[in-house]
């Protein structure tokens, strides 16, 4: 019997190692990715507000044809961060199908050519139980790091209004991330932390318990561990802030809004 010829790579292999092509992205059903699209070149992705109109829309149906679970975008000047949980369908269909329908509308216009995006998109498959929280606070954090905008609520290319109520888009995720972060901040609320955004929970809690007359301050102060007392100043100060701070008055609303509906 002759020896065993050798095995030879293949002509994709033999380009993957040269660094020409590259190696096939990892697909894991159920896993969770922060994807990044950035302009070529360092270019402008998005020329008008109709601009990321569109790519809020095609971020819709994607979501809707391929069923991620969790699916957030950030839309920026010369980037996009998308945090998305895929099911059966692989990663770089999704991205590929976003990029080549936005890309498509683009170059729809006179004398746009080229390439949008900077070459292939990059993924990092996340540790959901141990880092999706830190993700998310990242991207929705990004316009504010960017100084775009003071305060994250104030940045309307993002999915975080959403989770505050003060819009309505229909494919982020507003479940599993919203109450993950409510968990640990329950936690906080008993803890003995004096944080400002803590502080700010608590008070937020005592003055809807007032307004809708559900309950007491003497009775809601025993879960956050404090006296009605120090409650009570707490929700004074809310008061104050409400009056001359925006976003105090803003988070507010949807959680009033919340309140009468139940």
């Amino acid at each position: 019997m002759g020896a065993a010829l050798p095995q030879h790579p293949s002509f994709q292999q033999r380009l993957q190692d040269a660094g020409i092509a590259r190696k096939p992205r990892l697909h894991v059903p159920g896993g969770v990715y922060h994807v990044m699209l950035r302009g070529n070149g360092g270019q402008a992705i998005f020329f008008t507000e109709e601009d990321r109109l569109h790519f809020h829309d095609l971020a819709e149906e994607g979501t809707a044809r391929f069923a991620p679970s969790h699916s957030r975008v950030l839309a920026q000047g010369q980037r996009v961060h998308l945090v998305v949980q895929v099911a059966e369908t692989p990663l770089a269909k999704i991205v590929q199908n976003l990029s080549f329908r936005y890309t498509r509308r683009v170059h729809r216009r006179p004398r746009t050519v080229g390439h949008l995006f900077q070459g292939c998109y990059k993924a990092i498959l996340v540790d959901a139980d141990a880092y999706l929280l830190t993700l998310v606070r990242y991207v929705h954090l990004n316009p504010v790091r960017a100084g775009l905008v003071a305060h994250a609520e104030d940045y309307r290319w993002s999915g975080h209004r959403t989770y505050l109520g003060l819009d309505a888009l229909p494919w982020p995720s507003t479940g599993w991330v919203p109450g993950q972060f409510a968990k640990r901040l329950a936690t906080e609320l008993s803890g003995p932390s004096r944080a400002r955004r803590v502080s700010e929970a608590r008070g937020m809690a005592g003055r809807l318990a007032l307004e809708t007359g559900a309950t007491t301050l003497s009775a809601v102060a025993p879960l956050f561990h404090r006296d009605p007392t120090t409650l009570s100043r707490v929700v004074g100060w809310i008061d104050g802030e409400a009056k001359t701070s925006r976003r105090i008055a803003e988070r507010l609303k949807p959680l009033r809004t919340t309140s009468v509906q139940a």
